[in-house]
């Protein structure tokens, strides 16, 4: 019985199994990761008396939010000040997974395309 494209593993294709290998290995080193983002507001506190409500530099805060989309809406909720490097990191988590991945998809176009022009010059 012929070997098929995926069974005969040239060098590119071995070459590019290392690094989908690599690239796994490094998915499963992330801790957790959320999406979204993190808004940083100044707010007024809307007392007439109190110096916001005339002065931008007087604004209360600043109140940082974790801004994501939950069912096709727009979620926000504070954070304390401690929790904000927390989430700063899962974001980061987040945006690195999303370039792993990228990669990885891209190795297996790489390894898709080189099968289909080993099969059709067999």
């Amino acid at each position: 019985m012929p070997r098929t494209p995926a069974q005969q593993d040239p060098a590119s294709l071995r070459h590019d199994r290392e690094q989908f290998t690599a690239l796994k290995a490094q998915v499963a080193e992330l801790d957790f990761f959320v999406r979204g983002s993190l808004v940083s507001l100044l707010v007024r506190c809307g007392k007439p008396g109190c110096a916001c409500a005339k002065d931008p530099d007087a604004r209360h805060g600043p109140y940082v939010r974790w801004t994501r989309k939950v069912a096709g809406k727009t979620v926000s909720t504070p954070l304390r000040a401690d929790e904000v490097p927390v989430f700063e990191k899962w974001l980061a988590n987040s945006r690195r997974l999303d370039d792993l991945v990228d990669q990885m998809h891209a190795l297996g176009l790489r390894a898709a395309a080189h099968t289909i022009k080993a099969r059709t010059k067999a």
